[in-house]
């Protein structure tokens, strides 16, 4: 009822299609895959796992980044492959849009990452809570602005989301070290 079937609600929706998918296999493989490695390394070298774990937590944020990079730049194309048919203008307005939504990938793997080492910690609890605050952000976020800036609240509240997830899931020691 807020947004109404409009071009612009057409155009948010296939821009975040892309970036959603990536975003969810994000969140249910990284932490599958990593937090059986991390907890291995508690186990066999206790004394450096939290080394383990930080230099990883650089090194793959810092490859998604570069994938997000390279994606962001591929939007134009991305955008062309999958909506074609809709459009010039309708392929331009969806991959200004996704170009953006793509900077979320390295926002979801550090998050992901940070909810494996309180789930390493057997803290249960912390990291679903902070994808509740976000995604709860993310509706304020919508509510608030869109009378503002339109559907580009939507995609604002998209990355912020991740964001704010990220601020309730840093661990003290990274904290402490700044």
């Amino acid at each position: 009822r807020i947004f109404g079937a409009s071009l612009n609600l057409d155009i948010f929706l296939a821009a975040v299609a892309v970036p959603t998918l990536i975003v969810t296999m994000i969140y249910a493989t990284v932490n599958d895959a990593f937090l059986p490695l991390y907890g291995h390394e508690k186990a066999t070298n206790a004394k450096h796992a939290d080394d383990f774990f930080f230099s990883h937590l650089l090194i793959l944020t810092g490859l998604s980044l570069v994938i997000a990079l390279v994606a962001s730049f591929a939007a134009d194309t991305i955008s062309n492959l999958l909506y074609n048919s809709r459009g010039v203008a309708f392929v331009s307005a969806v991959s200004l849009q996704m170009r953006y939504m793509f900077f979320s990938l390295p926002l979801a793997v550090l998050a992901t990452l940070l909810g494996s080492y309180y789930y390493s910690q057997k803290d249960f609890i912390r990291f679903p809570i902070a994808q509740m605050i976000g995604s709860m952000a993310n509706l304020v976020i919508i509510v608030t602005l869109y009378s503002q800036i339109g559907i580009w609240a939507l995609v604002m509240a998209f990355v912020i989301n991740l964001a704010i997830q990220i601020l309730f899931v840093i661990p003290g020691k990274i904290v402490h070290m700044s």
